[in-house]
């Protein structure tokens, strides 16, 4: 994936000295930018929408909650 793609992540929020991380269910760590004040609790699951910034960067563009079936 380049730099500049748009990608679609989902997992769950931490925090770090490096900002508001996803980590996803298979264990990728991505630093989060731009729209987090919707971001919920670690606990919960979400999606992430935006462009790939960087190595492990995401610019959020739309956060939401996991929809259950």
């Amino acid at each position: 994936m380049s730099k500049g793609t748009r990608i679609r992540l989902i997992g769950k929020r931490q925090n770090s000295k490096r900002g508001t991380l996803l980590v996803t269910a298979n264990g990728d760590v991505w630093v989060l930018e731009g729209a987090l004040e919707d971001v919920p609790f670690s606990n919960s699951e979400f999606i992430v929408e935006g462009v790939k910034t960087g190595l492990d960067r995401i610019q959020a563009d739309w956060v939401g909650p996991v929809q259950a079936n």
